[in-house]
């Protein structure tokens, strides 16, 4: 069976084919019908892609319409040199045009279902991989939404993604739709990322450039591009006309249905503009600013003050040395004290720095006494971060973000790294001698998690999708990891590793690790450059 083929084994778009890639909410039933306008006219088939399926193989060039593009998949569409049309859309404007679309009750077999679909859940790779949608269906048919919902953030009464759109409030709704949505945007952000640079021959097509004032021009533009035979011909620019703007059925029904309370002049659709304007979420921002396509955040704000990014990558600042290194807040003072009580009994003197994001205040006398017998002293996040930073993102990085941000914000070279729930019974100064940190300048331990819990746990994202996605930016673009040589492309060890497969999920565990900065340059500064992003999408 084709389709059970391995992606790695799979032959990509060849180079006479034009393959149409869009997005949930980028223009998914425009892109089809410029497809078919532009295909059809010039001979050529349009082959239907809505889930996995390898591209498909005729005697002369196909129109390949892919709508539902996984990242891992990326490579088999642009590795053949296949022209291609990616249609995209301002992160912010895909979310609230979600919102609005879901919240009406749109798509109602999947939003209104209490079992899983692709819009709103994830197979392990293992699972997905085969290619073929209806068994991908099986395995979703046999999960329910629940787990899925309450990782959203949707309320404990909400059984369907309507119900919880509905019941929540709108800022909780958008947020809730911001990360149901940040998987398909993060694919999209992925292609922009592996489709640019000189030679390129992918044209990136905004949606909002085929709104009527300027659909002319933009389909004119893209037929020459295409080199389509009848690229003049006014009677094909009066049929793709027709199609996307005849009868509501396209664009202008895109973010709508008439008299619709959801409705793109209502008020609740001006009120989730004007969240994604002011307000949103960091995570949004972060994207937003991420595709260029903003005209409301077109900026990543630094992460860190030019006084701290030096101390990212080598420890440097007047510091530098060994240190051991842990995060607090309120709730966890005490535990954290105790660690580091149990760790000077081991006899450990390294000097210790407990990090805090805003939340601990002036200690009282006997906290005071507590931190002088643990010979630890309290760092401030806050103090080396970007002040352009808004402060809104402050929250997401507290908790599990604090790690690896104290991590980089500390002028230590050589970081223990301790949670405030582990135990150590011997003195850990060793483990800096231990062959595996000589050779490597790091020290990880493993920490396994399953790709998915029991029925009513929380399910995990398959860390090999985010794998994937890395290693297709990191082998089009010689900017993304700067010390590797170019051309890149995934070595034999890592292709046959669990986690690229999707076999396992194997993580770092952050309980102890150690860190030489300076050692691990490339993965500092890589670090500190994605920083940002990794507290926002946190």
């Amino acid at each position: 069976n084709k389709h059970m083929q391995n992606a790695d084994q799979v032959s990509p778009a060849a180079p006479d084919d034009w393959v149409w890639i869009a997005h949930h909410k980028t223009g998914t039933k425009v892109a089809e019908e410029l497809a078919r306008v532009l295909c059809r006219s010039s001979g050529r088939r349009v082959a239907k892609n809505t889930w996995r399926e390898p591209p498909r193989k005729v005697a002369r060039g196909l129109c390949h319409l892919v709508l539902k593009l996984q990242p891992q998949d990326i490579a088999r569409w642009t590795g053949g040199g296949a022209r291609i049309v990616h249609l995209v859309r301002d992160p912010a404007e895909m979310v609230t045009s979600g919102y609005l679309y879901h919240r009406r009750g749109s798509e109602p077999s999947w939003t209104n279902s209490t079992i899983c679909s692709r819009d709103l859940c994830q197979l392990p790779d293992a699972a997905a991989a085969t290619g073929d949608k209806f068994a991908a269906q099986r395995f979703f048919n046999a999960m329910p939404a629940a787990p899925w919902l309450r990782l959203l953030g949707c309320p404990p009464s909400a059984r369907t993604y309507l119900d919880c759109l509905r019941t929540a409030g709108l800022a909780a709704g958008l947020a809730i739709e911001t990360r149901r949505a940040a998987h398909t945007i993060e694919t999209m952000l992925a292609l922009q990322t592996v489709t640019h640079g000189p030679g390129s021959r992918t044209r990136q097509l905004e949606l909002r450039s085929l709104e009527r004032a300027s659909f002319n021009a933009t389909f004119r533009s893209l037929a020459a591009w295409l080199e389509h035979p009848a690229r003049g011909d006014t009677e094909l620019l009066a049929r793709a006309r027709r199609l996307c703007f005849g009868g509501g059925k396209v664009l202008t029904a895109a973010h709508a249905t008439r008299g619709s309370p959801s409705r793109a002049g209502s008020p609740l659709a001006a009120a989730a503009r004007a969240w994604a304007s002011n307000n949103a979420t960091p995570a949004l921002r972060e994207l937003s600013a991420r595709s260029g396509l903003s005209r409301t955040w077109p900026h990543v704000p630094p992460l860190f003050s030019d006084t701290a990014k030096d101390r990212a990558v080598s420890g440097g600042g007047g510091g530098g040395g060994r240190g051991v290194l842990t995060c607090s807040a309120p709730r966890l003072l005490d535990q954290t004290l105790a660690m580091l009580t149990r760790l000077r009994a081991t006899g450990c003197a390294l000097p210790a720095q407990i990090w805090h994001v805003g939340e601990l205040g002036q200690p009282d006398s006997a906290g005071s006494r507590r931190l002088l017998a643990a010979r630890a002293a309290v760092r401030d996040l806050r103090e080396a971060l970007h002040p352009a930073l808004p402060p809104s993102e402050l929250g997401a990085m507290r908790g599990f973000m604090c790690k690896p941000l104290a991590v980089l914000a500390t002028d230590f070279d050589e970081v223990l790294l301790l949670d405030h729930e582990t135990y150590l019974f011997r003195d850990p100064t060793r483990l800096f001698s231990a062959p595996a940190y000589a050779r490597a300048g790091a020290l990880l331990f493993r920490d396994r998690i399953k790709h998915h819990g029991a029925r009513n746990q929380p399910p995990l994202r398959p860390p090999s999708l985010y794998l994937a996605s890395l290693a297709a930016q990191h082998a089009a673009s010689p900017g993304f990891l700067p010390t590797a040589s170019q051309p890149w492309s995934p070595s034999e060890s890592l292709l046959a590793a669990p986690l690229w497969r999707g076999a396992s999920s194997h993580h770092i565990d952050s309980s102890l690790l150690l860190l030489s900065k300076s050692r691990v340059a490339a993965a500092a500064a890589a670090g500190a450059a994605a920083g940002a992003a990794a507290a926002a999408v946190q």
